[in-house]
C-alpha cells in the first residue's frame, strides 16, 4: 500500500518483474482501472524503461481516509496477460508526519532485540540507510524473517481489533441480473452490514436452516425481485447467506437488475509488508500499535528455537506486553463463532407471536 498525502499529486512505479517470466517483458498496457471509480484520478500511465513496470503519472484526488485499488493488466512479449494491483490510501499530512515506513520498523525491532551488527566493517553502498539493510547475512535474524514476524503481528492485531471498513472497493460487490452467489475478498474477516446501494434496503444474515424453513427450494429455485423493491426483513428476499470458508454471499433472492452490494466489514491489512517495499509508509494499525507489534514480534523472535535468541521467558513477557495493549488472543472456533453471528437476525417462535432480533 502507498500513501497520497490530501491535496497532493504523485507518480507511483508499480512492478511487475515478480509476475513476468524470465526473459519476458511487457509490450503494452490493456487498462488501468481505479476503484472506487470516484474522486481518485490518474493522470496518465506508460511502460516503465525497463519493461518490468508500469508508472502511473500525476495521481490526485481521493478522499481522506478512504482506500483505492488501481488495477493494472498488461500483455506481454510472450502474448500473456498479467494484471496487478496498487491500493492507494489517502491520507492526511499529520498522519504521514505519525507514520513510520517498513524499514524504521525493522530498526526498532533489530535495536529492540540487540541484533544490528554495529560493529560490522562495511562500507554501505549509496542506497542504503544501514549495514544490516545492505547484509543481513551476519545476523542472527534475516530481515526477510523480521519481515514476516511482522505481517503476523499485524494480522495478529486485525483479528482481535478487526479494522473497520465500508469505503475500499473490497467492500463494494457489483450484482449481475440472474445472479445471486457472489464471491468477497479472503481479507474480510466478517460482514457486519450489507445494503443494495440503489435502494439503501439492509439485507440481513441467516442461517440455512432459516432460509430451510422461509422458502425450502431456495437453493435451486430463489425468488426474482427487482434490486428497487421493499425488501421484507423476515422473508427470503431481504437475508443473504455466508459462507465464511469459501467467503461466499449467497442472496436469498435473484436480482433482476445490475446494481452493488454495499458492505460494512472488519478485515486485514490490505496489503503485507515486503522486504522490496520497505520505504512504504505503516498505516495500519494505527501508529499508536506500532510498539505493541514489536512486541509480538518479539516473542515470534524468542521462540525461534536453536537460535542464539530463544529465550521462552522472555517471549511469554513480550506477548503479555501484546496481550496488554490489544487484547485477549480468539481461538479458532471464537473468531468462526463472531463471524457467524455478525449481521445474524435470531428467529424466537412464541405460541403467539413471533420476534426478530439483530444481532449487534
Amino acid at each position: 500500500m502507498v500513501v497520497l498525502p490530501v491535496g497532493a499529486t504523485s507518480t507511483y512505479a508499480l512492478g511487475l518483474s515478480g509476475r513476468l517470466d524470465a526473459g519476458d517483458s511487457i509490450a503494452g498496457i490493456v487498462s488501468v482501472t481505479v476503484s472506487p471509480s470516484t474522486s481518485l484520478v490518474v493522470g496518465s500511465y506508460e511502460v516503465s524503461n525497463s519493461a518490468k513496470g508500469v508508472i502511473l503519472n500525476n495521481v490526485s484526488g481521493g478522499e481522506q481516509g478512504d482506500y483505492y485499488t488501481v488495477s493494472v493488466v498488461v500483455t506481454t512479449l510472450q502474448g500473456k496477460s498479467v494484471a496487478t494491483d496498487l491500493t492507494i490510501a489517502v491520507a492526511s499530512i499529520e498522519a504521514m508526519a505519525r507514520a513510520v515506513t517498513v524499514l524504521e520498523m525493522i530498526r526498532r525491532i533489530r535495536t529492540r532485540i540487540r541484533d544490528d551488527n554495529k560493529r560490522a566493517v562495511i562500507t554501505i553502498p549509496e542506497g542504503y540507510e544501514y549495514k544490516w539493510e545492505y547484509d543481513d547475512s551476519a545476523l542472527l535474524v534475516s530481515n526477510e524473517s523480521l519481515i514476516e514476524f511482522l505481517n503476523d503481528a499485524r494480522d495478529e492485531y486485525a483479528k482481535r481489533t478487526p479494522i473497520a471498513d465500508s469505503q475500499s472497493a473490497i467492500t463494494k460487490i457489483q450484482i449481475k441480473d440472474g445472479i445471486n452467489r457472489y464471491p468477497y475478498d479472503p481479507r474480510i474477516l466478517a460482514v457486519r452490514a450489507v445494503w443494495i446501494r440503489s435502494t439503501s434496503v439492509p439485507l440481513f444474515k441467516a442461517s440455512q436452516q432459516q432460509m430451510d424453513r422461509i422458502l425450502p427450494d431456495w437453493r435451486d429455485s430463489p425468488i426474482p425481485i427487482a434490486n428497487d423493491s421493499v425488501c421484507d426483513p423476515i422473508g427470503p428476499e431481504g437475508r443473504y447467506i455466508e459462507d465464511g470458508e469459501q467467503k461466499i454471499l449467497t442472496l436469498g433472492f435473484v436480482p433482476t437488475q445490475d446494481d452493488v452490494l454495499d458492505m460494512h466489514v472488519e478485515r486485514l491489512p490490505f496489503e503485507k509488508c515486503a522486504w522490496a517495499n520497505r520505504w512504504d509508509i505503516i498505516l495500519e494499525p494505527d501508529q499508536q500499535y506500532l510498539e505493541a507489534l514489536i512486541s509480538w514480534v518479539e516473542y515470534k523472535v524468542y521462540n525461534v528455537q536453536d537460535t542464539e535468541l530463544f529465550d521462552e521467558t522472555r517471549g511469554t513477557a513480550a506477548m503479555q506486553v501484546f496481550d496488554d495493549a490489544i487484547g485477549p488472543r480468539f481461538s479458532a472456533r471464537q473468531l468462526t463463532a463472531k463471524r457467524a453471528m455478525a449481521n445474524m437476525v435470531l428467529d424466537m417462535n412464541a405460541r403467539k407471536h413471533r420476534c426478530t432480533y439483530r444481532y449487534q
